[in-house]
């Protein structure tokens, strides 16, 4: 069989992968496209008859497509049949070429986890298996880890994490930041006027025209005394009005006293089994202490944009970064901090004291 004729896959519209259900499934699709009936050949190969009709030659095709690929044993023969082809129809410095886009370079996880204090990963690419694993044999002590031949699996000590940094390109640390999100699109500003609507607003000088009114109207009652009980009204109205204005003014105007904020200590736990502890704000500061989410710290200090806390542990203090940390309370009263800034050695359990508000 020729490269440019039509593959057995070709003939039934299946993928080379394709499960025996899905070529069962297409070779039925094309009997009731044809028309035909299933007639076993009990010989490879086609009849070299001309005068054959074309239609019932094509559907001969697909039977011997469906006969070799329902056959676990000659579709494999097949494929090696397909990969030789393949191979020879390439010249050697273009079958490089494809190999170097098809195995990339180092070496890549297909799975990873921490369970207790180790690292459980499995290796799912290595330009150099052999290489790879022996590194991983003469970097780690044996006693801190472990293969499971069964599972494919490797357990190693999660103080090792440096050396898995170094060896897989894919393996992430657990305190490497996140990934940045995509910044969100920006969009032309509109420059047309825009319109507004106009509400009814209540004039600002009513009150000085309601009691310019009422003074008025005393002076006349006062001027004109005709009838007494209406002045007294009158009077009695224009007062109550100017005391309820005075005293709105005073109580608008009446400074009042700023209720302290009080300061609360806050406390931490971890969002992952275990987190370095580093002497600065950065994953290249050498590590102090790996410490374990089974007991909680104290916040005492963090960096401006919030990304970096500075945690003791009541005997040693240092930084960590704030997306491993779950902080019980608000950071506004935490104090800033810097790499500059020296930091304490021991914090003592603090005592929650109550204190006195004006």
């Amino acid at each position: 069989m020729g490269m440019a004729e039509e593959t057995y896959y070709q003939i039934l519209g299946v993928h080379p992968s394709a499960p025996p259900e899905v070529i069962e499934a297409a070779y039925r699709r094309l009997e009731r496209i044809y028309g035909k009936e299933y007639v076993p050949i009990l010989v490879d190969g086609l009849p070299d008859d001309a005068a054959m009709d074309p239609e019932d030659r094509r559907w001969l095709r697909v039977q011997q497509a469906y006969e070799v690929l329902m056959s676990p044993d000659r579709r494999a023969a097949y494929d090696r049949t397909l990969r030789e082809q393949r191979r020879e129809s390439l010249p050697r410095h273009d079958l490089k070429e494809a190999r170097k886009v098809l195995e990339p370079s180092g070496a890549w996880l297909a799975d990873v986890r921490r369970e207790e204090g180790s690292i459980v990963f499995r290796i799912g690419w290595a330009a150099d298996f052999t290489e790879t694993r022996r590194q991983l044999e003469q970097r780690i002590p044996p006693e801190e880890r472990s293969y499971n031949p069964a599972r494919g699996e490797w357990r190693v000590a999660e103080r090792h994490e440096p050396v898995l940094v170094d060896l897989f390109d894919n393996f992430t640390p657990a305190d490497a930041p996140p990934v940045p999100r995509l910044t969100a699109p920006v969009y032309p500003r509109w420059e047309g006027a825009p319109t507004v609507r106009r509400t009814w607003q209540p004039w600002e000088g009513w009150p000085l025209l309601v009691i310019g009114g009422l003074i008025l109207a005393i002076v006349a009652a006062i001027l004109f005394p005709a009838n007494q009980a209406e002045q007294r009204a009158a009077q009695a109205t224009a007062t109550a009005v100017v005391v309820l204005n005075a005293a709105s003014s005073f109580q608008n105007n009446f400074p009042t006293t700023p209720t302290p904020t009080p300061i609360t200590l806050l406390r931490a736990t971890l969002q992952y089994p275990s987190v370095y502890l580093r002497s600065g704000p950065s994953t290249d500061a050498p590590p102090l202490d790996i410490l374990s989410n089974e007991q909680e710290y104290m916040v005492l200090g963090r960096t401006r944009d919030n990304a970096w806390l500075v945690l003791s542990t009541g005997e040693q203090t240092g930084w960590i970064a704030a997306w491993t940390v779950q902080v019980l309370g608000a950071l506004e009263g935490v104090p800033v901090m810097t790499a500059e800034t020296e930091l304490p050695q021991v914090v003592p359990t603090p005592t929650p004291v109550d204190l006195p508000f004006p």
